[in-house]
């Protein structure tokens, strides 16, 4: 009996650490990614538009993100093409890097073709039965989506505006679990098109007296080069997957709730114009120096320490409750049996 109780406890012990040392996870991130195509009655045209140019403009913020997106789509069909594409809103995607990297709601979303806005709709994936997403956006639960027309043989552009929250994410390792400032791209969205993206670049300008010391990590490291509050990371015939997916990590510094988001998201139109202004596929880094951090740390202060007992004990606590009844019952039969 005393073996099989030690061998019980044991194996939590051992389960609990095992979980514990496994690939973290990456939580309420503020996350962009390209759009693809969503319906399944548009998959005839799947392998005939290519996205030939990505630049993604990103203001970093203390707390939140606004992010613009240019795509250069060529159609080589000799015949004009009408199909629904979708943006991804929230859900879940996957890196080499985490297990998981879960993100929320964009806001004020606007996307425009050839410089006309579109009538964008919303659309939740249970309600939908015909929608015909790429494999790796599976778990992508909401989409924006509109209607979109590509001419033969000639390039249309397409242009998104977002905002993003990055405050409220969190890293968690098995039960350790730490705050911190999260920024994802969704670069691999990319994939659901023809052929490979013949050239793209991320530029991020980083705002709010942000500097290089606040970043605590980029996935895939030493990609970005940096010089002053400005970083490019450029790509060239780039077939894109989970391990090229963009997470920036920073110091978590301001943490803004849903009151004060809206605020932000009132002055979008400034937002806007401001990322307007920013020329970001000329632009050149003639000092830059490469960013080299990888940090998946999480924070062991007090309050984090708290946190992570009391998400411990959420976990583990019955059946270490368990093993504890059983230790119990099993010593008081054997007291009971030398008393006779």
């Amino acid at each position: 009996m005393k073996k099989l109780l030690f061998l019980a406890f044991f194996c939590v012990i051992a389960f609990a650490s095992k979980a514990n040392i496994a690939m973290p996870g990456f939580f309420n991130v503020g996350t962009g990614a390209g759009f693809v195509p969503y319906f399944r009655e548009d998959a005839v045209h799947f392998g005939k538009i290519q996205m030939k140019s990505e630049v993604i403009t990103i203001q970093l913020y203390r707390g939140y993100a606004v992010v613009k997106g240019e795509y250069l789509m060529y159609n080589h069909n000799k015949q004009k093409i009408n199909m629904k594409i979708g943006y991804p809103i929230n859900g879940t995607i996957y890196s080499n890097d985490f297990n998981a990297i879960s993100f929320q709601d964009l806001y004020e979303f606007t996307a425009s073709i050839n410089g006309e806005k579109t009538k964008n709709f919303l659309f939740k994936t249970d309600t939908i039965n015909e929608s015909h997403r790429p494999r790796h956006l599976k778990d992508i639960r909401k989409w924006y989506v509109w209607q979109a027309s590509f001419e033969p043989e000639k390039i249309t552009k397409v242009t998104v505006y977002f905002i993003v929250n990055t405050s409220q994410g969190f890293i968690r390792k098995g039960y350790d679990k730490g705050e911190t400032d999260g920024f994802c791209y969704v670069l691999e969205s990319g994939a659901a098109w023809k052929d490979k993206i013949e050239k793209g670049r991320i530029f991020v300008e980083l705002k709010d007296n942000l500097s290089q010391k606040d970043i605590l990590a980029t996935f895939p490291n030493k990609i970005f080069k940096i010089q002053n509050q400005q970083m490019i990371f450029d790509f060239k015939d780039l077939e894109p997957k989970p391990a090229d997916n963009i997470i920036i990590r920073l110091n978590n510094t301001k943490n803004i709730d849903d009151e004060n988001f809206k605020k932000i998201t009132k002055n979008v139109e400034k937002l806007f114009a401001d990322i307007d202004a920013i020329d970001a596929e000329n632009i050149t880094l003639k000092n830059a120096t490469i960013i080299d951090a990888n940090n998946t740390k999480i924070d062991t202060s007090i309050n984090s320490l708290t946190s992570n007992f009391l998400t411990f004990l959420a976990v583990y606590g019955l059946p270490l409750f368990m093993v504890f009844i059983g230790v119990m019952v099993a010593f008081n039969a054997i007291f009971r049996k030398k008393s006779k």
